[in-house]
C-alpha cells in the first residue's frame, strides 16, 4: 500500500482518495447527494497516512485542487517540502476548466482536459459516481433490430434569458478562437449545444429509436430539490440507461462525461462523441469492445458508427460486450476499482513510467 504524507484544511471537501480514512468526510457533501452516496461506496482504505513526510511515498493535496490553491502559503510549503524531499505531491482536479495545470512537483489527476495538450505529468481520471451495479442488477438487454439511443439530462435552457446569455457567450467565444486561432471553437464549444445538435441528429434517423427526455436544469445539486424528488430524477435517469440499449454520452461543461462511467456501471453502451478526450487506462482497457466512439469532426456521421457497431453482432456476442463494459468499470473505473489498482496495489508508479516512455 502506498504511504502518503498531508495536512488537511479545515472546511474543505476530502478526495476519495483519503475519503475512508477520515470518519464524517461524507457531513461536507449533504449538498451533493449524488456524490456523497458514491463516497459511501468506497469498502476501503486506499492508502496509508504517514506523520512523517520523510517516510512518504507520495505527498497529497488530500482536497480538491481549485480549493486547495486558494490558500498559497499551504501550497508554498508543500512546494518546498516536495523539492527538499524529492518527492512528488499528488493531485486531483475535479473542476471543468480543461486547461493544463503546469505545476512540476505535482502528479496530476484530472476529469477534464484535452488529450493533444495535456502535460507529462497529468493523468485522466474518472468522474465521482455511483456503482450502480450495487443498487440495480445486471441483465443484459436483448440484441434489438432498432437500436434505442437514451438522453436524460440538461439541455435546455429554464428562461429566456439564460438562453440569451449562455448564446452571447459562446458566440464571443467563437470570436475570440477565430481571432487567435483562426478556427472555430470545435471540440471546445459549450457541452450543451453538443448534445442539442447530437439528439437532433439521431432524432432525424428513422433506423434508430430516440428515448429522450430533456431537462432545463443540472440535477447534480439538491438545489431546491426535495429528498423526494431526488431520488425520483434519479430513478428517472437510471431506469433511461437501462431501457436503453445506447446511451448518447458527450461531453459537459467539462471535457468528460460523468455519464460515460456511469452507463458502463449498469452494463449499457455509452455514445461517445469524441472531443480530444483521453480515457482511463487506454493500454489496458478495450473500450472498443464496449463504447461507440465517435470522433467529433465525423458526428455527423453517428448513424453510420451505431449501424456498424450492431453489424454482425449474435446475441450472445452482444451480451458479452454488455458484461465486459460492467466488468472493466468495476476493475479500473469505479472508485473502488481506480483507487485500489493505481494506489493500493501500487500501479501509480507504472503509470507514471508508462507516460514518460511515450
Amino acid at each position: 500500500m502506498i504511504k502518503v504524507y498531508y495536512e488537511l484544511i479545515d472546511g474543505l471537501r476530502i478526495v476519495p482518495l483519503v475519503y475512508a480514512n477520515h470518519a464524517g468526510a461524507g457531513e461536507n457533501f449533504k449538498d451533493l447527494p449524488y456524490r456523497k452516496k458514491a463516497l459511501d461506496q468506497i469498502r476501503e482504505r486506499f492508502v496509508q497516512k504517514v506523520e512523517n513526510p520523510e517516510e512518504a511515498d507520495y505527498l497529497l493535496i488530500p482536497h480538491h485542487s481549485s480549493h486547495a490553491r486558494r490558500h498559497p502559503e499551504y501550497i508554498k510549503k508543500l512546494n518546498h517540502l516536495a523539492n527538499t524531499l524529492d518527492k512528488k505531491i499528488l493531485v486531483f482536479a475535479f473542476q471543468d476548466d480543461a486547461k493544463p495545470i503546469d505545476w512540476p512537483e505535482a502528479i496530476i489527476f484530472r476529469v477534464s482536459a484535452y488529450k493533444s495538450e495535456m502535460l507529462e505529468n497529468e493523468f485522466v481520471l474518472p468522474y465521482i459516481v455511483e456503482d450502480f451495479s450495487q443498487e440495480y442488477a445486471f441483465s443484459p438487454k436483448e440484441l434489438p433490430e432498432v437500436p434505442s439511443v437514451g438522453f436524460v439530462g440538461y439541455a435546455g435552457f429554464d428562461s429566456v434569458y439564460q438562453a440569451v446569455r449562455s448564446g452571447t457567450r459562446e458566440l464571443l467565444l467563437q470570436v475570440h478562437s477565430w481571432a487567435t486561432r483562426w478556427r472555430p471553437l470545435g471540440v471546445k464549444r459549450k457541452g450543451l449545444y453538443l448534445r442539442k445538435e447530437m439528439m437532433r441528429l439521431l432524432e432525424q434517423n428513422d433506423q434508430i429509436q430516440a428515448n429522450f427526455v430533456i431537462r432545463d436544469r443540472y440535477s447534480g445539486h439538491a438545489g431546491d430539490l426535495s429528498e423526494e424528488d431526488v431520488k425520483r430524477v434519479r430513478e428517472e435517469y437510471v431506469q433511461n440507461i437501462l431501457e436503453s440499449d445506447i446511451t448518447l454520452s458527450p461531453r459537459g461543461e467539462g471535457n468528460g462525461s460523468q455519464r460515460f462511467y456511469e452507463v458502463l456501471s449498469l452494463g449499457r453502451i455509452p455514445l461517445l462523441i469524441d472531443t480530444d478526450n483521453e480515457l482511463p487506462f487506454e493500454d489496458r482497457i478495450p473500450y472498443e469492445r464496449f463504447v461507440i466512439r465517435v470522433p467529433y469532426q465525423k458526428r455527423k456521421e453517428v448513424s453510420t458508427y451505431i449501424e456498424n457497431f450492431f453489424t454482425g453482432m449474435t446475441e450472445e456476442e452482444y451480451k458479452k460486450r454488455q458484461e465486459e463494459a460492467l466488468f472493466y468499470f468495476k476493475k479500473y473505473l469505479s472508485l473502488n476499482g481506480y483507487y485500489t489498482y493505481l494506489f493500493s496495489e501500487g500501479h501509480i508508479r507504472e503509470l507514471e513510467k508508462s507516460k514518460k516512455a511515450k
